[in-house]
């Protein structure tokens, strides 16, 4: 029994130490429901074709699994990741898909946060009107979700707010 208490207050030590130092890092930004986002980490590395490539693999992983939620987060992903890369057009396409996912669920917080994908590719593309328009629409759900300061739509929408002050 007391072999059995050691071990399980070893791992619990072990995960408290590790969640800390993800923490500290800044690395958890990078972790999601489903464990962790690659894709996320190699695009903040600037290794977009690589990241492309996990975000396109994510969102069929998505479309396989009946998973709409996650293809619609997923397709915002690859969206950001082709304006990057100044494939404008493909990464609208990826977007609108995005956002028809995610209507089928009716979900006003996973389309918030594929609106603000949406004003940092059309801030990319030069359209600064459609990217504000895209910013106001996500920052109008957020008031109406009651998105606390924290959150990750009001993160977002503060990170594409910053681009209309440069």
């Amino acid at each position: 029994m007391k072999r059995i208490l050691l071990f399980l207050l070893t791992n619990v030590a072990v995960m408290v130490v590790l969640s800390f130092f993800v923490s500290v890092l800044g690395l958890n930004r990078f972790l999601t429901e489903q464990g962790l986002n690659l894709g996320m980490l190699l695009a903040e590395q600037g290794r977009l074709p690589e990241a492309e490539a996990r975000f396109a693999a994510a969102v069929a992983a998505a479309v396989r699994a009946q998973d709409r939620r996650a293809e619609g987060q997923f397709r915002g992903y690859l969206a950001i990741t082709l304006a990057r890369q100044a494939r404008l057009a493909e990464a609208r396409d990826e977007i609108a898909l995005g956002e028809q996912a995610l209507r089928t669920l009716s979900d006003r917080l996973g389309l918030a946060l594929l609106g603000c994908d949406r004003a940092e590719t059309e801030w990319l593309a030069g359209d600064v009107a459609a990217s504000r328009r895209a910013h106001a629409l996500a920052a109008a759900t957020a008031d109406e979700l009651a998105c606390g300061e924290e959150s990750e739509l009001r993160r977002r929408l503060q990170s594409v707010a910053a681009r209309f002050s440069v």
